[in-house]
């Protein structure tokens, strides 16, 4: 999120007592208004491609996913400004997903590489019903 605090993050994720910040991370220092969206709607169609996929033994890397939902919302016809996200948005948006189990990751190991999917993660059926609604700002 940009609304948070990078530096407080970092504190918290290692358990660490949280300490002011006084400017020190680009969100703090950020002039930019944000603005909440309800992406409940954009998170309906990334567990929708998510399942149509596995069901075709496909997978995608994040970076795949977000091209795929790109060229899903613009096939929809929903694209208006108003709900329109950047890419930049969407990846934040799968992270998030991510992060509150709706999505997981699944790595692949090759003798060369190693590649991340994003998948189905335990919570995508009430995302798929709209019950989790996703938030991005």
């Amino acid at each position: 999120s940009k609304k948070n605090c990078r530096r407080g993050a970092f504190f918290q994720h290692f358990g660490e007592a949280v300490q002011e910040c006084n400017g020190m991370c680009d969100n703090c220092v950020s002039s930019i208004e944000l603005k909440d969206i309800d992406a409940t709607y954009h998170t309906k169609i990334i567990v929708s491609l998510l399942q149509e996929m596995q069901q075709n033994d496909q997978r995608a890397t994040l970076l795949q996913l977000v091209d795929k939902f790109k060229t899903k919302w613009k096939h929809s016809g929903c694209s208006n400004e108003a709900v329109d996200l950047k890419k930049e948005e969407i990846e934040q948006l799968i992270v998030q997903l991510i992060l509150d189990r709706v999505l997981k990751e699944e790595f692949q190991h090759t003798a060369y590489t190693t590649n991340a999917y994003v998948v189905l993660g335990p919570l995508w059926k009430p995302a798929l019903q709209g019950e989790q609604t996703g938030e991005a700002n």
